[in-house]
């Protein structure tokens, strides 16, 4: 028994118009790509077959899919899988779903990457790789390291990479920050540390959107009473795992700029540039290794 996917879509809102309370504030365009995406079918599926049927198996994980989505939950989360860098990363309970303003950090890692070629790179907090990842396919001689404290974001990043083609210049540890680094023959030296840390005041995370909260791993989230506990342990810390002439970047929230600074400086980092989103928001900061 096979089902008319069209019947299928405009049960679900696509094809009535902006209907945002029957699929996460998606509108029918929307609707119709993730439908498609979940059948693993390309967005021009409908055009070449516009009477395209599916089984009935597939007729029901389509809406399960759709109820999910008026529930709430982001169609990434549903998909298993969000584009970042414009390439496709697994996403899984313990990773992060990767937002848009991260590719800042890419952006400006690269940028600082751009006169070493054989660069070696850290990933702070990798969660499901895109970030390590993204710089990677961008900077084809370097090599990279993520670490990350949940057991099962180290093994999404390196199915990541597998999947991407870097696993041969990717590699990945379970580490509560630095920590597995200092087990290992000799402490490792990087040329740049990356990391997008989790910089929420736990006071606040209770009453982040449901869509963060709830979907989000709470470890990649909560920055302990202040918001700054990982940046604490980056500036005291990171200095001593890069080369000379190394950088951090790293991510912000939107508000700690000026604090976030001056950890770093009384740590003796001397600053670099604080780029800020399309928003106006500050989004990452620079550190140089060294003082001024």
């Amino acid at each position: 028994m096979s089902r008319a996917l069209r019947a299928i879509l405009e049960a679900s809102g696509a094809g009535h118009g902006d209907r945002p309370d029957l699929g996460h504030g998606l509108d029918s365009r929307a609707r119709t790509g993730f439908a498609l995406s979940l059948l693993g079918l390309d967005r021009l599926a409908l055009l070449r077959e516009p009477g395209l049927c599916v089984s009935e198996e597939q007729a029901q994980n389509l809406e399960a899919a759709f109820a999910k989505l008026a529930q709430g939950m982001s169609p990434a989360r549903i998909l298993g899988r969000r584009e970042f860098w414009s390439l496709d990363f697994e996403i899984t309970p313990d990773t992060l779903e990767p937002r848009p303003e991260t590719e800042i950090l890419v952006e400006q890692a690269v940028a600082l990457l751009a006169d070493r070629p054989g660069a070696r790179l850290a990933d702070l907090g990798t969660g499901s790789g895109c970030i390590l990842l993204s710089i990677l396919s961008e900077c084809p001689q370097a090599t990279g390291l993520g670490l990350d404290l949940a057991p099962g974001a180290v093994e999404t990043a390196l199915r990541n990479a597998r999947r991407l083609g870097l696993a041969d210049r990717a590699s990945f540890l379970v580490s509560d920050w630095f920590t597995a680094l200092d087990q290992q023959n000799g402490r490792p030296r990087f040329d740049l540390l990356a990391s997008n840390p989790p910089y929420i005041a736990s006071a606040v995370v209770d009453g982040l959107p449901k869509i963060v909260r709830d979907q989000d791993p709470r470890l990649a989230l909560e920055g302990g009473r202040d918001g700054l506990a990982a940046y604490r342990i980056l500036a005291t810390q990171g200095q001593d795992y890069l080369v000379p002439g190394g950088a951090m970047v790293m991510e912000i929230g939107f508000d700690q700029e000026a604090s976030v600074a001056a950890l770093f400086a009384q740590a003796g980092w001397r600053p670099g540039v604080c780029t800020r989103d399309l928003a106006g928001m500050p989004r990452t900061w620079v550190m140089h290794a060294g003082g001024v």
